[in-house]
Order: C-alpha cells, then sequence, then structure tokens
C-alpha cells in the first residue's frame, strides 16, 4: 500500500508550523490564532512489505476534550482531555490515561501478520505521542 503525502511541516528547533494542505473540515480551519487552544498533529509512514511513503494531518483544536477522527492504521483512538498550566498533556489511547509533560514521549512497538495476494507478511508498528510543549502562536504560518 502507497500512502501519500505530508499535509504539514513542524520544525521541532524553532517551534514553527506550517500547513500545507487544509481541506474543508476540522484539520486546520482557523482564521486566526485567537481561538487556538491545541495543536494535534498525526502522521503515518510506511516501508518494506507495510508499503511506501508518508502522510499526516494537522488538526487545529479550540476545546477539550478532543477525539481525532478515525485513521486507516488502527482502531485506537487518541482523545486529548486536557492542559495543565505547565503544557502537561493528559491523554486517553482507548481506555489508557497517557499524561506527558512537556519534552517527553509515550511509545509503544506491536507486531501483526498480515495475508494480502496469497503471501503472509509481518509488520512491525511503532506508535509514538510526543508533546512538543507549549508553542508560540506567531510560528504558525496560515496557508490559504
Amino acid at each position: 500500500m502507497f500512502i501519500d503525502f505530508p499535509t504539514y511541516e513542524f520544525n521541532q528547533e524553532t517551534g514553527g508550523l506550517k500547513p500545507y494542505i487544509v481541506p474543508p473540515g476540522h484539520w486546520f480551519p482557523l482564521d486566526d490564532m485567537s481561538q487556538l487552544e491545541v495543536v494535534f498533529g498525526r502522521g503515518t509512514s510506511r516501508t518494506g512489505p507495510a508499503g511506501a511513503g508518508a502522510n499526516s494531518k494537522v488538526f487545529a483544536i479550540t476545546a477539550l476534550p478532543f477525539t481525532e477522527t478515525p485513521k486507516d492504521d488502527t482502531d485506537v483512538l487518541v482523545t486529548v482531555e486536557r492542559i495543565d498550566a505547565d503544557g502537561t498533556v493528559h491523554l486517553k489511547r482507548g481506555n489508557q490515561p497517557i499524561v506527558l509533560p512537556p519534552g517527553q514521549s509515550w511509545t509503544i512497538d506491536g507486531e501483526s501478520t498480515v495475508e494480502w495476494g496469497g503471501v503472509t507478511f509481518t509488520i512491525v508498528a511503532r506508535e509514538r505521542i510526543t508533546n512538543y510543549g507549549v508553542l508560540d502562536k506567531s510560528k504558525i504560518q496560515l496557508i490559504r
């Protein structure tokens, strides 16, 4: 399976965020940053028997809690429940609570067997959730 293409760029060093493609809906529908509470980005990349390519989505969250839209590669959804004043994020991945201070990540590795076209593949997956902390809203470039 081929997936295509990243829809935003985030520079961890500078805190700069540039959404490239902003289709209708809840991706990044803001005209200004005054109501922005949280930026939630998601990405997927594939190599080997899993396919090739990368894609991503970015969401402008204006109210909490926020649950991401379902995605193709998992049925486990992430909900952002709250953000503390110091930037600590309180999430749920499915029913599992996760608390991430700024700069911290949570990772889970998994493996599954898939049969496609008469061939059996072992797919190795890694899911990582990272809290990049409080960002400067002036570094978000809205593309129109």
